[in-house]
């Protein structure tokens, strides 16, 4: 028997997100974040089986169904948390947990260290903190950065025959999946388009 999700959609002051809704009404308020070019499927399996527990697992803007930012804006860390922010504020949350998974974990560090406040709890999975660079070549990255949005015009997502094949490519991908989560995160995160299908994701996230 499978567990009951609820489809839903957060219509925040600057942005339109998606998200699965699970667990009771009264259960503890938590705001779950997923991973860099990954979705709210992402907890598809985990959420059901924390009893107790209101989960609003986000499509992050840029991701699965939720909605791209606008033309020349970006996807930095901290838009990521306003987002977050402005999630909690629209469901009436003055305080919750948040439970993230590597980008989702990086941004739910931020947001608990930033406003302590208003979060309870606060669980991490595979958080890794990015890498910066040497500050000596800070200006040749930002000069690479913007050269890659420029050319942002011309770059092509990549087309799937078929889903078997997207989902082979997303379990060999930076972070290699099983065959399970990559079936997971596909059936939310591709869409049919000529030739075949291709990934929702905002080509913009995979820039330097």
């Amino acid at each position: 028997m499978s567990t009951p999700v609820e489809e839903v959609r957060l219509s925040l002051p600057h942005i339109e997100l998606a998200a699965h809704l699970f667990g009771p009404e009264d259960g503890l308020p938590v705001i779950a974040l997923h991973g860099w070019l990954d979705n709210a499927n992402s907890f598809a399996r985990l959420a059901p089986k924390l009893t107790g527990l209101r989960i609003v697992a986000v499509d992050m803007a840029g991701h699965g169904h939720s909605a791209h930012r606008p033309t020349g804006a970006g996807y930095a860390l901290w838009d990521y948390v306003f987002d977050v922010l402005q999630v909690a504020e629209q469901l009436g949350w003055k305080r919750f947990a948040l439970l993230g998974h590597s980008l989702g974990a990086v941004v739910s560090t931020a947001l608990a260290g930033a406003l302590p406040d208003r979060v309870t709890h606060l669980g991490l999975i595979d958080g890794v903190i990015p890498p910066t660079a040497n500050g000596e070549h800070a200006a040749e990255r930002l000069g690479m950065a913007l050269q890659a949005q420029l050319s942002l015009k011309d770059k092509r997502k990549p087309v799937y025959t078929t889903l078997d094949r997207a989902v082979e490519a997303r379990m060999k991908g930076l972070v290699a999946v099983s065959r399970e989560a990559a079936e997971l995160l596909a059936q939310r995160g591709l869409m049919p388009v000529p030739g075949g299908y291709t990934w929702r994701t905002d080509s913009r996230l995979t820039l330097a």
